[in-house]
């Protein structure tokens, strides 16, 4: 991951060096603590090269608060509001009376591009049971598509972005091929960066999508989903098992869930990507409770705890309290087991907190028990 970091970080820093160049980067909001990392570097490797971002507000946010030049956008005008309108309805407020809608807006653009899809689909009649929240006003997006809604359902739940090849085996090809041109032809979905793949158009609106479904309807679609990417497409469940644990969490199949959360963790960790690393650990210990009790829930909880001890001190330094209260867990379920080889890294991660943190006895007595 670093060879490739650095590759990219390289790369565009020549072509900023050699031509007029810049960078846009959209919803930062939703970007992963890996992809921000690269955007920081890049700024320092290459000066020279403007790098506009968009985001929601977050002073607390140093691609923000470094920024040379931050231009805060407000809320939509009245005026604005029922120009974004006309471009869906035609002219506002000639024989239809927006005002209310337009209120109701408050001035998010998303809402009102919303408002204007409905109104253009379903006519001014719909203006009497407009919602007031947005994630209502999608959700009534899709209410509009019967046909096609347990489709754009069934998509939410893969993700924002879905292959188009799992979606037709999670339920079938003439389904998928019926329906998803309403969906596109709409702008629920949009075509993805890559042939076969598709999104939906703005992450809220797989949130509606999804939240629209009742409790055990999730858990069924999420095992049909996880039980097609481990039996039909294995090769990308190993490369993205974040993905899988996710399903599997999701399905209430808590056993699976710990363990794929364990591994991805160590995959992510071995990239280098250790704030990653820490979330999914921390992903797995937050539904260990919900596995069954036994030896092998010891077991995973171990490899748990040593993992993210090891992703907090690559990150935050050994003494971190977290590394503390982590590593001796660990050294709990060791004893519990005997004198296994796990037994010495959790030894180890406690000695070098309580030797950062100059706490020297112990750090004296873990190092005798190390012997």
């Amino acid at each position: 991951l670093r060879d490739i970091t650095n590759a990219y970080i390289t790369w565009l820093a020549g072509i900023s060096s050699s031509r007029r160049a810049m960078l846009v980067v959209d919803d930062v909001h939703w970007l992963d603590a890996t992809s921000r990392d690269v955007l920081l570097q890049l700024r320092d490797a290459a000066p020279e090269l403007p790098i506009v971002v968009a985001t929601r507000p977050a002073d607390d946010d140093p691609l923000v608060g470094e920024a040379d030049e931050v231009i805060h956008l407000p809320a939509l005008s009245t005026a604005e509001t029922e120009e974004l309108l006309g471009w869906f309805v035609g002219s506002v407020g000639s024989d239809v009376d927006y005002a209310d809608a337009i209120t109701r807006s408050d001035g998010v653009p998303l809402f009102a591009e919303e408002l204007g899809r409905v109104l253009t689909e379903q006519g001014s009649t719909a203006l009497a049971a407009i919602p007031t929240t947005l994630h209502d006003l999608l959700a009534m997006r899709l209410d509009a598509m019967p046909d096609a809604k347990p489709l754009a359902q069934v998509a939410a739940a893969i993700g924002r972005e879905f292959d188009i090849d799992v979606l037709e085996r999670v339920l079938d090809q003439p389904t998928v091929h019926e329906h998803m041109p309403a969906l596109l032809e709409s702008g629920v979905w949009v075509r993805g960066n890559r042939p076969g793949r598709l999104a939906f158009r703005h992450a809220l609106l797989a949130d509606a999508a999804y939240d629209s479904q009742v409790r055990a309807r999730k858990v069924e679609v999420n095992r049909t989903i996880a039980d097609t990417l481990a039996a039909e497409f294995p090769a990308r469940a190993a490369a993205a098992p974040h993905q899988l644990a996710h399903h599997r969490e999701a399905a209430e199949q808590f056993d699976e869930a710990v363990a794929l959360w364990l591994q991805a963790g160590m995959a992510t960790a071995g990239q280098g990507a250790h704030v990653e690393a820490m979330e999914h650990y921390r992903r797995g210990l937050a539904i260990l409770d919900r596995a069954e009790e036994g030896p092998m829930r010891l077991q995973v909880e171990l490899g748990l705890r040593l993992g993210l001890g090891a992703s907090i001190s690559s990150t935050a330094g050994y003494g971190h309290p977290d590394v503390e209260t982590g590593f001796a867990r660990a050294q709990e379920i060791c004893s519990l087991f005997g004198s296994v080889p796990d037994l010495f890294p959790a030894v180890w991660g406690s000695w070098s907190f309580y030797l950062v943190t100059a706490d020297y006895d112990t750090a004296a007595s873990l190092a005798a028990d190390i012997s």
